[in-house]
C-alpha cells in the first residue's frame, strides 16, 4: 500500500477540502445530498488500498456525528475512493469521462 497517501497530513488535506466544499455549498444555498468521491491514481494502486483509503476518510469525515445526532439533514451520504477506470465505468459518473495527465504535461504548465 501506498505509504505515502496514508500519511495523515495527506489525509487531513482530503478532509480539510471536503469541509470547505461543505461551507461554500451551504452558503450558495445548495442543499442537495453531498456524496464525496475521491479519485485516486498512482502506479500500483489497487481496489484493497482504495478501501483502505476510504475507510481511513470515513473515520475522519462526518458519518457518525450524523448517526448520533440522528435529526436533520445529513451532511453527507457516502464516501468513495476510485481508480480512473472505475469512474469512466460507472453508470453515472462515466458520463462524464476523465483522463490521466501525463507527466510531459505537467511540466510544461
Amino acid at each position: 500500500m501506498s505509504r505515502i497517501f496514508m500519511e495523515d497530513k495527506k489525509i487531513s488535506v482530503v478532509i480539510r477540502k471536503f469541509y470547505d466544499s461543505l461551507h461554500y455549498l451551504y452558503l450558495l444555498d445548495k442543499l442537495k445530498p453531498v456524496e464525496y468521491i475521491y479519485i485516486l491514481e498512482y502506479p500500483s494502486g489497487d481496489m484493497i488500498t482504495r478501501k483502505r483509503v476510504r475507510n481511513k476518510l470515513k473515520l475522519e469525515l462526518p458519518f457518525m456525528l450524523q448517526e448520533n445526532i440522528g435529526t436533520g439533514r445529513n451532511l453527507i451520504e457516502k464516501i468513495e475512493v476510485l481508480s480512473i477506470e472505475e469512474w469512466n465505468c460507472d453508470a453515472n459518473y462515466g458520463k462524464y469521462p476523465i483522463y490521466p495527465i501525463s507527466s510531459t504535461e505537467n511540466e510544461r504548465e
